[in-house]
């Protein structure tokens, strides 16, 4: 099987020629992904056209006359995990754009709430609040009930219950989602719920997307990074909405920023990033168009369970535009 997790890197390997097999048309996103990679020539046992849930697609060369195929062509559970973000890069972006006085200090790497720290939160004080558990035993009392779990780059649904996933919802009139940063052995048997893995949590609520489990995983993948600063003030590095969009790659360099971006949703969304720095250019990358900055922001269009990557000229604020920032 094509090696998926070196798209949660950037830049992606560059291929000449790809041979893809049934077992790669298993992976949702593969047409998205490819084209990323943007190799010359793509081979498989049939000549078609083979499309995506983002409408992406890429041509085979094979036999026969051409045919369209969809993905996935086996809907199956694929362990997969958000990597954890470059560290170094979040804080040489911390040592360049915020004033810091001597001594320690915490960071929220998730562009969004956790916890009790606000989006990209930098702070003098935390305390970690997670109750992990590595077994989980629940009787939900659901007979037939829908599953929602994390494929690579993509949330899919089954009516069959799924054997390992970083997250698994279950849901009927309600839902619980047993969720960690690694993936989890579940067995379901007539409503009865065994689930084993490392640092697991569990969550209700009406349904799937309200919990957002897609973010809990990232978040335990991502824990709070501990930084040889404490900030003059509370301050947010960054910031990202709507919900549905996740950052997979960062790295930051002498005023460079290039981040690795998903929609994790089935509907076209336009995000806003915002940053405590003056964004002077923005690019993406992926499709080498410039976009439009407004100071300290950038809007982004995203497809349905589209991938970005985004490149930004950034420098640091005046003290006085920054403590606009201050939490």
């Amino acid at each position: 099987m094509i090696d998926f997790n070196k798209f949660s890197t950037y830049p992606f390997e560059v291929y000449n020629k790809v041979i893809i097999t049934d077992e790669d048309l298993s992976i949702e996103q593969l047409p998205q992904l490819l084209n990323l990679s943007k190799p010359k020539e793509i081979e498989w046992k049939y000549n078609a056209k083979i499309i995506g849930p983002d409408e992406s697609y890429i041509e085979t060369i094979g036999e026969g006359n051409k045919v369209l195929v969809r993905t996935p062509l086996i809907l199956k559970s694929i362990p997969w995990n958000y990597n954890r973000l470059d560290i170094y890069s979040i804080k040489k972006m911390i040592f360049d754009l915020i004033p810091c006085n001597e001594g320690n200090g915490y960071i929220n790497p998730s562009p969004w709430e956790r916890d009790q720290l606000k989006p990209g939160e930098i702070t003098d004080h935390y305390i970690a609040k997670e109750n992990l558990k590595n077994e989980i035993k629940i009787n939900t009392g659901f007979y037939n009930p829908s599953f929602i779990f994390l494929n690579p780059f993509f949330i899919q649904l089954s009516s069959k219950p799924v054997n390992s996933s970083s997250f698994i919802c279950i849901e009927l009139d309600k839902t619980l989602c047993i969720i960690s940063s690694r993936p989890i052995k579940l067995d379901f048997d007539k409503g009865k719920v065994i689930a084993e893995g490392m640092d697991l949590l569990v969550e209700y609520g009406r349904n799937w997307k309200e919990i957002k489990p897609h973010r809990i995983s990232w978040n335990l993948s991502n824990p709070v990074i501990d930084i040889d600063c404490k900030p003059k003030y509370n301050i947010s590095l960054y910031r990202i909405e709507p919900s549905s969009i996740i950052p997979l790659f960062i790295n930051y360099n002498n005023g460079e920023l290039i981040l690795e971006l998903i929609n994790m949703s089935d509907i076209p969304v336009i995000s806003t990033l915002y940053l405590a720095a003056r964004i002077l250019e923005a690019e993406i990358l992926d499709e080498n168009e410039k976009i439009m900055t407004e100071f300290d922001r950038v809007k982004i269009p995203f497809r349905k369970w589209g991938i970005h990557i985004i490149r930004l000229k950034i420098r640091k604020l005046i003290e006085q535009y920054l403590k606009r920032k201050i939490i």
